[in-house]
C-alpha cells in the first residue's frame, strides 16, 4: 500500500521549484544527494550579528579607557593640592614681645598724686589737776577720773584708793611719789595719777 506524500506549504514549494529550476540550468546534481535548500536569506543576518558583537568589545574598551583617564586626572589633582598645602610656609605668629611691651605702655600713664596732707600738730598736753581728798564713802571727781580714799598708812607711805574711769571701779594700792597709769575704756586714752603727800586720813597729789 503506497503512503500518501506529505503536504508542503506554498512557500516551501516555491523554494523547491526555484532550486530545481536553478539545478536544471547549472547541470544535474550528483546522484545520491537530493537537492537541499540553502539558507541564502540567513547569511546577511548572521554577518550583521557578528559585526555587532565584534563592535561591542571595542566600545567597552574605549569606555574603560575614558574612566581610567578621568580617575588618573583626579588623583593627579589631589596629589598636587596635597603637595601645595605641605610646601606652603606656615603663617608667622605674632611675637609674644608685642603683648608684653603693651602692658608697660599702659602702666606708664601719669599717676595723679594724692594731696599731701599737712602733718597733724601734736595735741596739747593737759595740765595736771591737783587734788586733796580725805577718807570718805563717796567718790570725788578729779579731772577725768573719780577717786575715793579708803585707808592710809603714813609710816609705810602707802594708801588704798578706789578708782573709777568711765567703767566699774576698782581698788588700787598707791605708793608715795610713784605714778600709776589709769586706762580709759574703749581705748580712749589714759591718765597718770601720782600721790605726793600721805597723812592720817588725807592725801594730796595730781592727775594728768
Amino acid at each position: 500500500m503506497a503512503t500518501p506524500a506529505p503536504k508542503r506549504s506554498p512557500y516551501r514549494q516555491r523554494r523547491i521549484d526555484a532550486m530545481l529550476h536553478d539545478g536544471t540550468t547549472a547541470g544535474p546534481p550528483p546522484p545520491g544527494n537530493p537537492p537541499s535548500a540553502q539558507p541564502i536569506s540567513r547569511l546577511p543576518q548572521s554577518s550583521g550579528r557578528k559585526q555587532a558583537l565584534s563592535s561591542r568589545p571595542s566600545s567597552l574598551r574605549f569606555l574603560y579607557i575614558g574612566i581610567a583617564a578621568v580617575l588618573s586626572c583626579a588623583l593627579a589633582a589631589c596629589f598636587i593640592l596635597f603637595r601645595q598645602d605641605h610646601s606652603s610656609p606656615p603663617k608667622a605668629q605674632a611675637p609674644a614681645s608685642s603683648v608684653t611691651t603693651s602692658v608697660p605702655a599702659q602702666a606708664s600713664a601719669p599717676v595723679v598724686s594724692a594731696r599731701t596732707e599737712a602733718p597733724k600738730q601734736p595735741e596739747p598736753v593737759p595740765e595736771p589737776v591737783q587734788f586733796n581728798i580725805r577718807r570718805s564713802k563717796s567718790f570725788e571727781k578729779i579731772g577725768p577720773v573719780r577717786l575715793r580714799l579708803v585707808k592710809t598708812y603714813p609710816r609705810r607711805n602707802v594708801c588704798d584708793l578706789y578708782i573709777a574711769a568711765g567703767g566699774p571701779s576698782y581698788q588700787k594700792q598707791v605708793h608715795l611719789d610713784k605714778p600709776i597709769q589709769i586706762d580709759f575704756p574703749d581705748g580712749n586714752g589714759s591718765a597718770e595719777l601720782i600721790v605726793t603727800s600721805i597723812r592720817a586720813d588725807q592725801i594730796s597729789g595730781s592727775v594728768q
